[in-house]
């Protein structure tokens, strides 16, 4: 068994939980700027814990290397909120969900990895099942080609970031020192943001606020033991496909607990829940082609 892809998975789940608070905030008024912006920062502090992993900065030309990265980073966060906001969730999330094969025709064919048939495997049958995993029946046309533009760029920029900080860490020493400058770098990237982000509302901001800072909490420790693994394990291909599980959890999770998050999905028809269970499966296959290859 691949040990290390034990990181991800614990990722994967963590996410989940983030993903429902900031949904549950986003309700509540907080807005997808404020709610971004937030979640950088607070992701840019918490990155601080990995330094007593130690490391080394090869020298201050090489910061161009996270800045590169917190880039990539920064971009695709901006294509998918562009993505979701002409389009509809249902086309862009499955489109982002390209990632774990594009990252591995990035490892592969850019820069001359080898990447077993299991893996190749495992991920395509990943993307199949986040789009099962994420049906909701007839599908809204919204600008349908454009959200898919864009939906893919984002899973490019966050595919070429994951692959480049696999391709560089090694000249840093691990994660100590690369993964801490890089989500300074997010932190910073994000800051020109503020103006754009719509005035607060004192009974709103009360309202969100400690989902806010869960939510932002959440994605930030685990957003920790994911570029740990890419950083140190040279194993980015298959690190993705076992972190494109957290469409799996976000399904089950929602069904057990998303009342407690005022979520409505357990309410879908029978169609979607017969497609969730294929794409649940698939999702299963693919993480133990990953972990056990």
């Amino acid at each position: 068994m691949s040990w290390h892809l034990l990181y991800p998975l614990l990722s994967s789940v963590l996410y989940v939980f983030a993903t429902l608070f900031i949904k549950r905030s986003g309700d509540l008024g907080v807005g997808v700027i404020r709610a971004t912006v937030v979640t950088n920062v607070v992701t840019g502090v918490l990155a601080l814990s990995l330094i007593p992993l130690g490391g080394t900065i090869p020298s201050l030309l090489a910061l161009y290397q996270p800045l590169t990265v917190a880039a990539l980073f920064v971009l695709g966060q901006v294509l998918i909120f562009w993505s979701l906001q002409i389009g509809d969730v249902s086309v862009a999330t499955p489109a982002l969900g390209a990632k774990p094969v594009l990252v591995a025709l990035l490892a592969a064919f850019v820069f001359g990895r080898e990447v077993g048939w299991q893996i190749w495997l495992a991920a395509v049958l990943s993307v199949v099942a986040i789009s099962l995993l994420y049906a909701v029946g007839r599908v809204p046309k919204r600008r349908i080609p454009e959200t898919l533009l864009l939906s893919l760029g984002a899973a490019g920029a966050y595919a070429m970031a994951d692959v480049l900080l696999q391709q560089w860490a090694p000249a840093w020493d691990g994660a100590g020192r690369i993964t801490p400058i890089l989500f300074g770098f997010v932190a910073l990237l994000s800051l020109p943001a503020l103006p754009w982000m719509k005035p607060v509302k004192k009974d709103e901001f009360a309202d969100y606020r400690p989902w806010l800072i869960a939510g932002a909490m959440f994605f930030g420790v685990q957003a920790m033991p994911l570029t740990y693994a890419l950083a140190t394990f040279d194993d980015a291909s298959a690190i993705n496909v076992v972190y494109s599980a957290r469409g799996l959890w976000s399904v089950v999770f929602v069904w057990m607990l998303g009342h407690h998050f005022f979520n409505d999905e357990r309410g879908l028809g029978m169609a979607v829940l017969q497609s969730r269970l294929a794409g649940a499966v698939l999702m299963t296959v693919a993480v133990v082609l990953a972990l056990f290859r």
